[in-house]
């Protein structure tokens, strides 16, 4: 079942959470499909907005997936619908038409965040996904969001009943690599860590080699600190597991599939 959203969108989103019956949460921000095509790294490569929206991994049951994005035109609104119907069966979807900005984070969590301690939703089984980012040059506006709605939600994250939900934030790669496109990071993880620019480009490297192989090819990885940012990564296509837990790192897949040898 879809809900949208458009008007008194807090409250209207309070009354819809009334009877909560979740077991895992997935929060998407600024996922709606743009262009179908993005060139990157000088190739043309098809939009994963769909899996933004809904990745693969999401359950077939007690799932409730929040979209939240600014639908300007009413036809682009219904094309979306029209996509989510086909997908979503019985879970409950909502989307939320608006923008995620920095006056919204907080008055979102602040009704979100209770629901999921109430009802013993565990951090595991939550994800709240950010998807701001721009492809070309962004004006100063697109610039504030890029870097701001993170921060506020890492800030509200680490202030919410002793960091219960901070490992929960995920964030998008983005366009900068062809090989880490259809990949989310765990930010709190990410950050703890200080992430460089060299780090990126050793991941590139190796899901690069990963798509480049065989089926029963393996890789090798010595480098303990590259190992412990595959255990951080999601793969936006991955298949819904079918025990409880919701999402598997990449470095997981890899061993689960005997491609790893981690030395």
């Amino acid at each position: 079942m879809i809900t949208i959203i458009k008007e008194d969108i807090i409250e209207s989103l309070r009354s819809k959470l009334a009877n909560f019956e979740y077991q895992y949460v997935y929060v998407s921000i600024g996922s709606k499909y743009n262009v179908p095509y993005s060139k990157i790294n000088d190739r043309n490569v098809k939009s994963n907005a769909i899996y933004q929206m809904l990745p693969n991994f999401t359950k077939k049951n007690r799932q409730l997936t929040i979209i939240i994005d600014r639908f300007k035109e009413e036809q682009n609104l219904q094309d979306h619908m029209k996509f989510l119907n086909e997908r979503i069966h019985d879970n409950t979807c909502i989307v939320l038409n608006t923008y995620f900005d920095v006056d919204f984070v907080n008055e979102f969590l602040d009704v979100l965040l209770p629901k999921l301690f109430d009802h013993d939703v565990d951090p595991n089984n939550f994800i709240i996904a950010n998807y701001v980012k721009f492809i070309r040059h962004p004006n100063a506006l697109e610039r504030v969001s890029e870097k701001i709605i993170p921060s506020k939600i890492r800030d509200y994250l680490s202030r919410y009943r002793d960091k219960l939900y901070n490992g929960c934030f995920y964030q998008w790669f983005g366009y900068n690599s062809y090989y880490l496109y259809n990949y989310i990071y765990n930010d709190e993880i990410f950050e703890h860590l200080h992430y460089t620019i060299s780090d990126l480009l050793e991941l590139e490297s190796v899901m690069k080699n990963i798509i480049n192989s065989n089926k029963t090819e393996t890789i090798v990885i010595q480098n303990q600190r590259l190992l412990f940012l595959l255990d951080e990564i999601v793969y936006l296509k991955e298949t819904c597991l079918e025990n409880n837990h919701f999402v598997i790192s990449k470095r997981q897949t890899l061993n689960r599939l005997n491609k790893l040898i981690e030395i």
